[in-house]
Order: C-alpha cells, then sequence, then structure tokens
C-alpha cells in the first residue's frame, strides 16, 4: 500500500523508487540489493554564485508539511505517528526483510536490472488497461479512488516487484535437488521409472451392463452381480475376439467402453502413469507387448481390454543433467520464500524501537 510507502519514507532509510534503484545501478545497468543513498550537495565552485532560490507560493505546502486542512497543516510526523499506530512494526519489518534480501543478493553477487523493473511495470499497466477495456482515464480514476497518483502506485509496485525478483533468484541460486526430487521430476517427465506407455483401454462393469439389460426387459432376478459378471465376461470375449479378427480396437473402444471419461478419445488415458485402475491392469501393462490387444482383466473399477500404443523406456543416468536444470530453473516456491525469509531474519540480529 501506498501507506505502507510512505511510513516507510519517513524512517531512517528511505525506500527507493525506480529512479532511487536506477541511479544506484553499476556501470554495466544491474542493480545491486545495496541501495546508496544521495550524497550530500557540495559546496559552489570559487567564482560561481550559487542559484536562488525562488520564493514560494503562499498556497505550496512547507517543507515537512504533508497536507493542509483548512488553516491546520498536518505534518510528516504526524502522519508517521498515525500511520505506525495503525499498522504497527509489520510494515518495518516488511521493510527490514528488503535490505536483508538487498545484503543476501549483494553477497551472491545477484542483481535485477532497470529494464526488467520497467518491463514488469510496462506488463502490469498492461493487465490494468485490460481490464479497464483499454480506457486509460478509467485507469488513473480508480487508482485516484484508492488514494494514488499512477507514479504513486508505479514506485510501491517497483518496490515489490525488486524484491520479489531478488528473492526468487536468490532461492533459485542456493537451491540443491535432493534426490527425492529428482525421482519425482524423473518419474513426471519420463514414467514411472522412466517408462513412459500410450495406453488405451476398453471397460465393462457392472453398473452400465445392469442397465443395458434393464433397458432390454432383463427380468430383475437375472441382474444379479453373478449374471452380471457372466455377461461382462461374455461381451469381453466377444470384444476381444474382434479386436484380434482385425477390428479397429480405437473404434471399438468409443462405442462399446464404458469407461465415459475417455470414450472420447477412443479409449486412450491420459499421462498413464501405473496408478490408474490397481495394480493388476499396471503389471499387465508392464508385461504387454506393443501394439497387441490383451485380457481380459479384472480390477476394482470392471473388466478391462487393454492395448499399449507404444513404449519408451528411459535410463536415469542419461537424464540426471537435464532434470537437474528444470529444477533449479523452477521458480521459487511460497515454501522456498517463506523458508528464505525466515533463515535470512533468524541469522541477523535485529533491535527495534
Amino acid at each position: 500500500m501506498f501507506l505502507t510507502a510512505l511510513l516507510l519514507a519517513a524512517s531512517a532509510t528511505p525506500t527507493p523508487s525506480l529512479g532511487a534503484l536506477a541511479a544506484t545501478s553499476s556501470p554495466t545497468g544491474r542493480l545491486s540489493g545495496a541501495v546508496e543513498l544521495a550524497a550530500p550537495n557540495q559546496d559552489s565552485a570559487p567564482g560561481i554564485s550559487p542559484p536562488q532560490v525562488e520564493s514560494k507560493s503562499p498556497d505550496e505546502l512547507p517543507e515537512g508539511v504533508v497536507a493542509r486542512l483548512g488553516d491546520e497543516e498536518i505534518t510528516l510526523e504526524q502522519y508517521k505517528d498515525e500511520l505506525f499506530k495503525i499498522y504497527g512494526y509489520g510494515a518495518l519489518s516488511e521493510f527490514l526483510y528488503r535490505r536483508l534480501l538487498g545484503k543476501e543478493a549483494l553477497r551472491l553477487n545477484i542483481a535485477v536490472t532497470p529494464e526488467e523493473l520497467e518491463l514488469a511495470w510496462q506488463q502490469e499497466w498492461t493487465a490494468m488497461l485490460a481490464r479497464s477495456r483499454g480506457v486509460e482515464k478509467d485507469v488513473h480514476d480508480n487508482l485516484k479512488a484508492i488514494g494514488y497518483t499512477a507514479e504513486q502506485y508505479k514506485d510501491q509496485f517497483l518496490v515489490g516487484q525488486h524484491a520479489t525478483l531478488l528473492e526468487g533468484r536468490i532461492i533459485q541460486t542456493l537451491r540443491v535437488p535432493t534426490s527425492a526430487q529428482l525421482a519425482a521430476r524423473f518419474d513426471l517427465l519420463y514414467g514411472l521409472n522412466g517408462e513412459r506407455v500410450v495406453l488405451r483401454h476398453l471397460m465393462q462393469n457392472r453398473s452400465r451392463t445392469k442397465n443395458a439389460l434393464r433397458a432390454l426387459g432383463t427380468a430383475p432376478e437375472l441382474l444379479t452381480n453373478e449374471h452380471l459378471d457372466v455377461e461382462i465376461a461374455r461381451r469381453a470375449a466377444e470384444l476381444l475376439a474382434a479386436a484380434k479378427a482385425g477390428a479397429d480396437f480405437e473404434a471399438l473402444c468409443r462405442a462399446h467402453s464404458h469407461d465415459i471419461s475417455v470414450t472420447q478419445n477412443g479409449g486412450l488415458i491420459p499421462n498413464y502413469n501405473f496408478k490408474h485402475y490397481g495394480e493388476d491392469i499396471a503389471a499387465a501393462v508392464h508385461a504387454a507387448t506393443v501394439g497387441k490387444v490383451i485380457g481380459p482383466i479384472q480390477a476394482p473399477a470392471g473388466t478391462h481390454l487393454l492395448k499399449v500404443e507404444s513404449r519408451v523406456i528411459t535410463e536415469f543416468a542419461t537424464v540426471k543433467d537435464s532434470l537437474i536444470a528444470v529444477l533449479m530453473a523452477d521458480e521459487a516456491s511460497y515454501v522456498e520464500r517463506s523458508a528464505l525469509k525466515a533463515r535470512l531474519i533468524s541469522e541477523t540480529k535485529i533491535k527495534r524501537r
């Protein structure tokens, strides 16, 4: 909030705006986490008269005054005290954490450039315009309604964005992928234990078989589980024979499978990971010959016919380095950000008034 920014601006070390950040950039144009304060004005060179100070208009606010209510002038100190009553040490804690991020970034030689910050602001402004249907005046009116000018909102946004980018880069720099993380990402990208299969299945179950028989007028006494299992076995054998005789298995799945979640895909199970439908199905898939329809196989959900369309085996050692690179490039998670904040604060002696 801009109110928070004003409170911080009144503290001993001001929070930098984009302009201040740019002023502290290195010759390479990189911003370090540390923020330098502007040097005091030097004496005028000999023989050159100092510039004349223009007298202020009666309507202008004196130095240290942030507002005027009629004849009453509200000082920055009064405003700061009021904000401190409202926000307490919360805003101060965030300010101190940004300073700690700056120190850690400096230690690790990590920086954020002014160009990156400006790009982030342009993206934010574009999003704000889109929410206002492209009417810039509406954006300004909306900001004014919550107490901001566009420049004030930009300054507040950039302070937060600078901290967010530094925080993410610190985490990525210090991240060390664990064996568990590597294994999980390996399974995700290359299939369980490096086996990636494309699997198509046709399922028959009791519920839909019963509905179909009831629609045909089958007597209730012939709709027991025992009768249904006999009918499912008969139907599965019939469909398996059709597939072995050359019928298109994808078409059979679309027309006859009771798994309505994949019938529109011709029976293809998206991202099959050997955890769908139980261990018996997984064992059958492991043993199946690519391109051959197998079954019937009993599972808790019903009776299945299976066809492995393709199988790719990947050895972990051949992709370990690329997996590490992928994990290192992951965006910093909320858990990682919270852990970094806790560590930096715990490692620093902080004393507050």
